[in-house]
């Protein structure tokens, strides 16, 4: 899928409704909008995906000056707008691939999700999330377990209200976003890093999109950096530990302990 009249057109808009700099929260992540540059830069400050950008840019023109507000009615894809037309190629690309990666490990990205911020764990079917997508906006992602008989089943729920800010080409797009960030949570890998004062932090790295390796700190919020490899990854993430704490100090602030 190609997103560059998209954004343009995105952008665009945003210079004629006069959107200033801000950060968004996607997907438990915050990243920057830049209308000078045209562009949307992850929290490492690297120029985010198309499809993230995208997704972001057209929830400002959606919300344009306004809240989310909920309407408390859970839909499926197909109940949305023209839904029924484009869930084929949405349950192919999206659904079966979610629905087969949480048959093999969905226990472990259920744990590893739970530990990221917007992300819970809830009651319903086998094995059940929410993550806050973007603010207000939330997703449900719920599966059955397959047996012998029967395959694995999953299922992605929103707020109906979420049809008035994004068309149903997009919402297809948001549920492919969180499904993606869901399988990839079982690539990451968990570290314990011995940080300054000998303190150990616990460091999450996982594959980026764009090649290179994300380094994270769950006890430190928005701690994160990136490298080609994951010993770059670490090394960098232990410098970014060092200043994050240094800053904290300098401002007299509590540094959060580490919890694992």
């Amino acid at each position: 899928m190609g997103y560059e009249i998209p954004l343009k057109l995105a952008w665009d808009e945003l210079d004629r409704l006069g959107q200033e700099d801000c950060a968004v929260p996607f997907l438990g992540e915050d990243y920057l909008v830049r209308r000078g540059e045209r562009a949307v830069r992850e929290p490492t400050g690297q120029p985010a995906g198309e499809m993230e950008a995208v997704l972001i840019l057209h929830y400002l023109i959606g919300m344009a000056g306004r809240v989310f507000s909920p309407s408390g009615s859970w839909i499926s894809f197909k109940e949305a707008p023209a839904g029924v037309t484009f869930w084929p190629a949405l349950e192919k690309s999206t659904i079966r691939p979610l629905a087969e990666a949480l048959q093999k490990e969905g226990r472990e990205l259920m744990e590893l999700l739970q530990e990221r911020r917007g992300w819970r764990r809830m009651e319903g079917g086998d094995m059940a999330l929410e993550v806050e997508a973007l603010p207000g906006i939330m997703v449900r992602v719920i599966f059955w377990e397959g047996d012998g008989e029967l395959p694995p089943e999953a299922t992605m729920l929103f707020d109906r209200a979420l049809t008035q800010v994004y068309c149903t080409e997009d919402v297809a797009v948001l549920l492919m976003a969180v499904a993606q960030r869901t399988m990839a949570a079982g690539r990451a890998q968990i570290f314990s890093l011995r940080c300054i004062s000998q303190n150990m932090r616990q460091v999450v790295i996982y594959p980026g999109e764009d090649g290179y390796f994300v380094a994270k700190v769950p006890s430190l919020p928005g701690c994160i950096s990136q490298g080609k490899s994951k010993e770059a990854a670490l090394a960098n993430i232990k410098e970014a530990i060092k200043l994050y704490i240094d800053a904290l100090r300098e401002d007299n602030l509590a540094v959060p302990e580490e919890n694992f």
